[in-house]
């Protein structure tokens, strides 16, 4: 090698030309998927056959885009890249059927969106996270045992986001988190599944998770379950319906299981579930309030354990209320705090009694309706629903600080006009009237 090297200095070929030779390759190595330090878009089958083969020669940063087709075969994301389908329902990842998980995502702020990702039946996860900070967005996810699985088993994880799915058809549960934190489970379809939405907490809890604007439908067993310590997360604004008809476990739209205490089940549609709302066993101190409960087979179904009682908070006092039953019986002839003084006010004259520890004391004579520039739905309008707007400012659906509920008036874009219909509320409480 040393005579070659001396040879090529001798004869000159250090010169111009050879300068033009590695300048040339440089700009070859560049415009390779997976070797130019920069991120770069690798596109399957255009550059590698496979997924996974894509994956393995991907850097920090890059996307893979995949084009339509099925691909047969088990993935694992091992490093940071965002994975993206050319379209929900044409680019399909179906598992081999001797095969169990189909997506196991290790690495943080990993992105997959835009597939079909399909199982037999008999197989384990959809989509496998054990990370954090990682979107799985616009997916239909169908056949598996779980559609989504976040597991802080081993290690904690946080942060992640599950939003606008489809997810039908799992052998367990739709979206499973176990021991994990701060996620959103947000505008998705999770339908007929066994369970809908499932928290279970062993070791680390399952804490401070939301899950909002969901449709959660005909889940064999119950629609969401609190279980076992999953404790201050936030439920709302999702339709929780015709849950727990099938089943023979909790049967019911939402489930507090097991110490699930301080939770918020906020905003909610609950109806035509076999129960709208189980609790058991001391999961007190939750707030359920301005929900709609209605035509439930019943409303609210408790099984307590005499010594540890489930307790939990069903108003927000006067004059803001409780949640609409739809089997209360009483009328609205009165007003007031003590609901004596003539006149109505929405609220009924009587409380709503579940039992002796858990009384909705100014059950809404009507669904709940939100105040459209509450946009915070905190029941009043506030500095805080301004500052919402003002971070959302000039915004449009595509844009990364898009956050629909600061589009007060609803024409995909927020901007002075929304910050004025804000202002002009300012100050005004929800009132059931």
């Amino acid at each position: 090698m040393w005579v070659e090297w001396r040879y090529m200095r001798k004869r000159g070929i250090f010169g111009p030309t050879f300068l033009l030779l590695l300048m040339s390759l440089a700009s070859l190595v560049g415009t390779l998927p997976g070797i130019s330090g920069e991120p770069t878009t690798i596109i399957v089958p255009d550059h590698y056959s496979t997924i996974q083969e894509a994956l393995d020669n991907a850097n920090e940063g890059d996307t893979i885009f995949v084009r339509n087709g099925t691909y047969v075969e088990t993935i694992v994301i091992n490093r940071t890249v965002s994975l993206e389908g050319e379209s929900q329902e044409g680019t399909v990842i179906r598992i081999p059927e001797s095969e169990r998980d189909i997506i196991t995502i290790t690495a943080d702020n990993v992105t997959v969106q835009g597939f079909t990702i399909r199982g037999t039946g008999l197989n384990w996860q959809g989509i496998w996270i054990r990370s954090s900070h990682c979107l799985v967005d616009g997916n239909i996810i169908e056949h598996v045992r779980e559609g989504v699985f976040l597991d802080g088993r081993a290690h904690s994880i946080t942060d992640n986001v599950v939003t606008n799915n489809c997810i039908r058809n799992s052998d367990d549960c739709g979206v499973l988190v176990w021991s994990s934190t701060d996620n959103q489970i947000e505008s998705n379809n999770i339908t007929d599944n066994k369970w809908g939405v499932y928290f279970f907490s062993l070791g680390p809890k399952a804490t401070r998770n939301l899950v909002e604007n969901n449709q959660i439908i005909n889940s064999i067993n119950a629609g969401v379950v609190l279980d076992l310590h999953s404790s201050s997360n936030i439920i709302k604004r999702n339709r929780v319906s015709s849950n727990g008809w099938l089943g023979d476990t909790y049967m019911s739209g939402i489930v507090l299981n097991v110490q699930s205490v301080a939770n918020q089940i906020l905003y909610n549609k609950i109806d035509n579930n076999k129960r709208g709302i189980y609790q058991y066993y001391a999961s007190s101190s939750n707030s359920i309030h301005h929900n709609s409960l209605t035509s439930n087979g019943v409303q609210v179904y408790h099984e307590d354990h005499p010594e540890y009682p489930s307790v939990n908070v069903w108003d927000t006092g006067y004059p803001t209320g409780g949640n609409y039953w739809s089997d209360y019986v009483g009328t609205d002839l009165f007003r007031g705090l003590y609901q004596n003084e003539t006149g109505s006010d929405g609220i009924g004259d009587t409380p709503y009694i579940i039992d002796a520890d858990n009384i909705d004391h100014y059950p809404l004579m009507n669904p709940y309706s939100p105040l459209p520039a509450d946009v915070n739905e905190d029941l009043i309008v506030d500095i805080q629903d301004i500052a919402l707007v003002a971070l959302c400012f000039g915004s449009c659906p595509t844009h990364p600080r898009w956050d629909p509920v600061a589009d007060v008036n609803r024409d995909n874009q927020i901007n002075v006009i929304d910050t004025a219909l804000v202002a002009s509320k300012f100050g005004t409480k929800w009132t059931p009237l």
